[in-house]
């Protein structure tokens, strides 16, 4: 005959034993409640900072493009240049070399030692009027890029940021 492995089990449960895993239970519960109402602050605190930081690339796109302020960024380790569109989305990614071409060599020749002193620590920021042509290569222009560090590693710049100003 088939006898239930539960009837089996109980028969040494008394009232004590029951007051302890009840409260069991309970703590089992309160820490879910805890863990529950943690995860759904943490949901929240993150669609308000994805929400505040799509508000501000918003803006500064709009400030891009009314200033008709280009951005790129050096990556020292790669030692490459990406070109970034007014949405602030990676565009066209240039060996420095490369980069070259849409400069004056004399005033890419500056840009490229102003990169270097960054690199090497010996300035911070640097600013300098050059004569170059615009992204997609066809006019020259004439503009004020402003170099600075956008991301270092122990004190070691790791991503310089450029931006061009159009003053033609």
């Amino acid at each position: 005959m088939f006898k239930p492995q539960l009837i089996d089990s109980l028969k040494g449960y008394n009232s004590k034993t029951f007051v302890s895993d009840l409260i069991a239970g309970i703590i089992v519960g309160i820490v879910a409640l805890m863990l529950t109402i943690a995860t759904i602050i943490y949901h929240i605190r993150e669609r308000r900072v994805t929400r505040e930081g799509r508000q501000r690339n918003a803006r500064l796109t709009v400030i891009l493009k009314a200033c008709q302020v280009n951005v790129w960024t050096y990556n020292v380790a790669k030692k490459t240049i990406a070109w970034y569109d007014v949405d602030t989305h990676a565009r066209n990614t240039f060996a420095l070399k490369d980069f070259s071409t849409r400069f004056n060599g004399d005033d890419y020749q500056r840009m490229a030692n102003a990169i270097m002193q960054i690199v090497n620590r010996e300035r911070t920021q640097e600013q300098m009027q050059m004569r170059g042509k615009d992204i997609e290569g066809r006019q020259m222009h004439t503009y004020v890029v402003n170099l600075s560090v956008l991301d270092s590693s122990h004190g070691q710049p790791t991503v310089i940021i450029g931006t061009e100003s159009d003053i033609t």
